[in-house]
């Protein structure tokens, strides 16, 4: 992106976590002069994520505390525009900190003051749930201001991104131009791993079952398939195989990562059929001889000209 920047240079993941706050303040939903603050206190400790979670928590509960005074005096905006502030701050100091109930009470902080917030600046906004293999998924609506029947996007979050970022940048925006929005925490993504144990599994059993295949074969054949691919990544893959090949109840992927990796049931994975063995083997064939068989291409020439 051409307006990205490394505020700290040679950290590419705290630069990019800097970049979520300064990114919401377009939406109103962060202030320049607040990040700058937070971001001055953590130049001399680039890397320390601990020195992270302090600085960007202190900020939020400084600004949260303005909310409460604004609240208390009546002037009912301007809490809500503290609160959002807040929200976004707590949310910017979990991430680099372990999974532990520190980290779960700073993102409960982030739903307190965005729900406080939303409430007195976005009424339009509402909180849903999205049912889901049997549960719900946490989402929020954003209903645009038209009149009539209208379309409606649905968000999902990426990697590190949450519901309550992307109903700004993204439902804001598409509201402007008559589109309806519904941010969704995923499985494996804000509210729904934090909070409620959802993890990055049920995808590939979700889009088997939309897709009409069958949920556990499909599993069966990620596990068969991709420690097997390429061999540059195939500790990670057959790492992350072997967390999806658990069922939905094993909860221990965060918390007991290295136990995890000394268990002997953990990374053992389905023996891998011939014919998939086989057909791997001719996939990577083909894409290697196709490029031979393509005919050369031919070099277009200019037309000839006279004097």
């Amino acid at each position: 992106m051409s307006h990205w920047f490394e505020y700290f240079p040679g950290n590419h993941m705290w630069s990019q976590g800097m970049m979520f706050g300064i990114e919401m303040q377009t939406w109103g939903a962060a202030a320049l002069g607040e990040i700058d603050q937070v971001g001055q206190k953590l130049k001399a400790h680039a890397g320390d994520n601990e020195r992270w979670w302090q600085e960007w928590t202190a900020m939020a509960q400084r600004v949260e505390g303005f909310a409460d005074a604004a609240e208390r005096d009546g002037h009912r905006l301007t809490a809500g525009s503290y609160y959002l502030r807040a929200a976004i701050y707590y949310f910017c100091g979990e991430r680099f900190i372990a999974p532990s109930e520190r980290k779960w009470d700073t993102y409960r902080s982030c739903l307190r003051c965005f729900g406080k917030g939303i409430a007195r600046r976005y009424p339009m906004i509402e909180r849903v749930e999205v049912p889901f293999e049997g549960t719900t998924l946490p989402a929020w609506f954003y209903r645009a201001d038209v009149a009539g029947a209208a379309p409606a996007v649905v968000m999902f979050d990426g990697l590190d991104n949450a519901k309550e970022m992307s109903i700004f940048f993204a439902g804001l925006e598409f509201a402007a131009r008559g589109f309806h929005t519904l941010a969704i925490d995923g499985p494996g993504q804000g509210e729904s791993l934090r909070l409620r144990g959802l993890y990055a599994r049920a995808w590939i059993r979700a889009y088997a079952s939309v897709v009409g295949l069958d949920p556990s074969d499909t599993v069966n054949q990620f596990c068969r398939l991709f420690p097997h691919g390429d061999r540059r990544v195939g500790g990670t893959i057959q790492e992350m195989a072997a967390i999806v090949a658990h069922s939905s109840e094993y909860r221990d992927e965060f918390g007991h990562a290295a136990d995890r990796r000394r268990s002997p049931e953990a990374n053992v994975l389905p023996e891998q059929t011939w014919y998939a063995a086989m057909a791997q083997w001719t996939q990577m064939l083909w894409w290697r001889m196709v490029p031979a068989l393509r005919p050369a291409p031919r070099l277009k020439r200019d037309p000839r000209t006279t004097s």
